[in-house]
């Protein structure tokens, strides 16, 4: 039997699944018997496991999405009924609707995290069914930061808890050496990040600096789009694009400074550790607040406007050419190694599923 039931996407290429594996990990080492079953049959994972946590995959022998939602409503419900765990914790709006459905009436504790920006996300029935009737069943409604909790109605907002991302502990003390002249984002190959707008910035930005390079860890459908675009502004030469990988602590250590130029975003987990490593960060001061949430404009940070591309220009020149300034905002952002630390976030994730 398991006390907490963990219901993840899977184990790749998600900030979502990759949040929900720390914090299943590092229940699991804290002795609280977890287990997260993997609802999507997905790629090799990229994210490590404890030892302690148990994982199960589940597998389909069907595409159809009817008869695939049918199949994971019946066996998560067939599952919760055998383990009867004290909690059962979901993220992402469409396994928690499926969550919800197939707890409806059993005696454990549901709780869902919202993890999308609502004005992007709104689409449809089933996306207004979620949000105003079967969020009002869960236990507690996690949301990453207050701005977007205000997206939701009252008898959610009731029943909701905001808890930010965790930074992962095993991040490696902060470079003391000198860094390179790199700028490095990670992130998927998706609008939402719009790395067109930091390839921009960072092509005039190399017009000034040409020893710089940029380096953006990730991967999507819009790889080819990308590729084409660097060729089109004559950096192709500088931009390198190496996929996801496992350490992307460890790969970004001594880089030159972080970009962040999304559109909107939650608590970016890759925005948390470059800061946790003392890399000078820059980001778009995008809805729905996580980059505030974490940094103070010129303090820990530099804050730029959604789109801002000279800005982000700008703030790429200011961290070049201002090696003290980029070392004192550097030494800042480490803080928030204690601020956003795994076990403060575990306690309150705990506290969540304990309340009343």
């Amino acid at each position: 039997m398991y006390d907490y039931l963990w219901l993840n996407a899977s184990l790749s290429n998600g900030g979502s699944e990759r949040v929900m594996t720390l914090l299943a990990n590092a229940f699991a080492e804290r002795g609280l018997k977890s287990k997260m079953v993997l609802l999507r049959a997905g790629k090799d994972g990229t994210y490590a496991t404890s030892p302690k946590l148990t994982v199960q995959q589940m597998t389909y022998q069907t595409k159809n999405r009817a008869l695939l939602f049918l199949i994971r409503w019946r066996r998560i419900r067939k599952m919760v009924r055998k383990e009867k765990p004290k909690c059962v914790i979901c993220f992402m709006w469409d396994l928690n609707a499926l969550t919800l459905l197939a707890c409806l009436g059993l005696k454990c504790k549901v709780l869902v995290s919202e993890r999308a920006y609502p004005p992007m996300a709104r689409q449809g029935l089933h996306r207004w069914f979620t949000e105003h009737c079967l969020y009002r069943t869960a236990h507690r409604v996690v949301f990453q930061t207050e701005q977007v909790k205000q997206f939701f109605t009252d008898q959610v907002k009731r029943r909701s808890v905001v808890i930010p991302n965790p930074i992962n502990a095993e991040i490696r003390e902060p470079w003391e050496g000198e860094r390179k002249k790199e700028v490095v984002s990670a992130g998927r190959f998706v609008n939402q990040k719009n790395f067109s707008l930091l390839m921009r910035s960072f092509a005039a930005f190399r017009g000034t600096h040409p020893e710089w390079k940029l380096t953006i860890y990730g991967d999507g459908r819009l790889r080819e789009k990308l590729e084409t675009e660097a060729k089109e502004l004559g950096i192709d030469d500088a931009v390198s694009m190496p996929g996801f990988v496992e350490n992307l602590p460890d790969r970004m250590r001594e880089s030159g400074m972080y970009v962040s130029s999304s559109d909107f975003e939650g608590i970016s987990n890759v925005m948390l550790e470059a800061m946790a490593s003392g890399l000078p960060s820059i980001c778009t001061d995008c809805p729905v607040g996580g980059a505030s949430l974490a940094i103070q404009d010129g303090v820990n940070g530099l804050l730029v406007p959604v789109g801002g591309e000279r800005e982000i220009t700008a703030a790429m020149g200011r961290i070049a050419d201002e090696p003290e300034m980029a070392a004192r905002i550097g030494r800042e952002a480490v803080k928030v190694r204690e601020r956003f630390s795994i076990d403060t976030i575990v306690q309150k994730w705990v506290d969540a599923c304990e309340a009343k």
